[in-house]
């Protein structure tokens, strides 16, 4: 029996991504919330894509079976978002969500194009780098997180909030808990 021993953080991305654009389509809600939302998770599983291929993979190395469980609800619960993005209170606070989902973005992918740099004879990563980026123990965490805020702005005016936002909780959780996204402080110096 083949059985997996890691899955690439990037394809439960991609997984409810595409389960988000079909929803959109099926369900054929078309509003700011729905566009943007299906936009968000888009241009997110994008850059997880092009992130896990191009610079540095993230891999899940245990727990499939919650991890299934977490994609599965986080996929169904978009079909709540999207029946329930018309009967929203627009306020300012989904507009919030698209900003807070650019700014967790810029965060996240910003800081792999930085030069690492030398302290003390030892190579310091990446993030601990000199503007924004060194208030960041974790750049990608925190976009990783803001992402998923942007996301419970973006449902939480709907009348079922209160059942979506422990699953993008339970999606945070989980990334804890899997400790992605999560580098050494210091990369050993090779000459």
């Amino acid at each position: 029996m083949n059985k997996k021993k890691r899955i690439n953080h990037y394809v439960i991305s991609i997984t409810i991504a595409l389960n988000g654009l079909v929803s959109f389509i099926i369900i054929k809600e078309i509003n700011f919330i729905t566009i943007a939302v299906t936009t968000m998770l888009l241009i997110w599983a994008f850059l997880h894509t092009w992130v896990q291929t191009k610079h540095v993979s993230n891999y899940i190395d245990n727990q499939f079976f919650v991890l299934y469980i977490v994609t599965i609800v986080f996929s169904m619960a978009l079909n709540i978002v999207y029946l329930d993005s018309d009967l929203s209170i627009y306020q300012s606070v989904p507009y919030f969500g698209v900003s807070l989902f650019i700014i967790g973005q810029i965060i996240a992918y910003l800081s792999l194009f930085t030069n690492p740099i030398e302290s003390n004879g030892k190579r310091l990563a990446k993030i601990y780098q000199n503007g924004i980026y060194r208030y960041f123990i974790h750049p990608q965490l925190v976009g990783e997180i803001a992402t998923i805020v942007a996301l419970v702005c973006m449902i939480i005016l709907t009348p079922h909030w209160f059942l979506l936002v422990p699953v993008f909780l339970i999606y945070v959780l989980f990334i804890l808990w899997q400790k992605l996204f999560k580098t050494t402080h210091y990369v050993s110096h090779l000459k």
